[in-house]
């Protein structure tokens, strides 16, 4: 498929996503926007049990086919972390969720200030208590910081910790696209050995883009303004007018190159041209157009 070779991916229904492309849409805007974010491939799904019900019977719809975030040379390249390194200040791929979402096998740990975070790499086999104690402090030390009388402060502030530049380019895809699980769930953050702390990649559109679900009787919620000047973290950061100011120059600078409407409308168009014949046969299969 003209993807880099790698054991793990996914495969994903866009089940709620009646467009079927939001994803898509994020991670290739994402990706031109120059930093890393899953590459996708549209395919549809047989189930190859009998050879006479492959087209029938074996037709299970539309599915995208997703790079699983994980550390790699072609996903997120930073170093590996051995158990036996002595320099434990990276590489780790940590994941915030709350934490009745997270499984009792993963391994996590939680700030003082109650964010929880699943480690990624390394994975719970091979993790070292030493290792674990190390990013834990870390987030604890950018989250004291960052909530201090002087989290602005060039050395002892939050920019001590963190890829600011990353963190603006974050923000303002998944404020473009609105979507609701950023900084709740589904949020990933790296950090290689010797470097601060950076954010991404971008993950999940499934609920954006005006496709919220919070409630059965009324799943179509519109969302108008800025909805991220008040969540973790960013409620501090645009506390600070140097943040604010990149992140308005860098908006700026985006919607006249990669966020232009043309460059948006051109990839959604691609994607409905390519998907013509595969959308009609996906929902034929699944009756699901215009229901909750």
């Amino acid at each position: 498929l003209g993807l880099p070779e790698e054991p793990d991916w996914v495969l994903s229904a866009p089940y709620s996503d009646k467009t079927l492309i939001r994803n898509t849409l994020a991670y290739e805007l994402g990706n031109q926007m120059g930093s890393y974010a899953p590459r996708t491939e549209f395919m549809e799904l047989f189930i190859n049990d009998r050879e006479d019900l492959i087209i029938e019977g074996g037709y299970k719809g539309l599915y995208t086919l997703i790079e699983r975030i994980k550390r790699d040379k072609d996903r997120i390249n930073i170093e590996r972390l051995n158990p036996d390194d002595i320099d434990i200040s990276g590489g780790y791929v940590i994941e915030m969720n709350p934490l009745k979402r997270i499984k009792k096998y993963e391994s996590y740990f939680t700030t003082n200030m109650g964010t929880a975070f699943i480690v990624k790499y390394p994975n719970e086999d091979k993790i070292t208590l030493m290792q674990k104690e190390w990013i834990t402090n870390y987030m604890n030390d950018f989250e004291n910081s960052l909530y201090s009388d002087n989290f602005k402060d060039l050395n002892e502030g939050y920019k001590k910790y963190i890829n600011v530049d990353s963190f603006i380019d974050y923000i303002l895809l998944n404020e473009l696209f609105q979507n609701i699980d950023v900084f709740w769930a589904g949020t990933y953050l790296y950090k290689d050995k010797g470097n601060k702390i950076s954010i991404g990649p971008i993950w999940d559109f499934d609920a954006s883009s005006g496709n919220h679900v919070f409630r059965a009787d009324s799943p179509y919620i519109e969302f108008t303004g800025f909805d991220y000047l008040e969540k973790t973290w960013t409620e501090m950061l645009f506390k600070d007018n140097d943040f604010t100011t990149k992140y308005i120059a860098r908006w700026k600078e985006l919607r006249n190159s990669v966020l232009k409407n043309e460059n948006i409308d051109s990839i959604i168009e691609r994607n409905v041209e390519a998907l013509s014949d595969a959308r009609k046969r996906n929902f034929n299969k699944w009756d699901i157009l215009g229901k909750y």
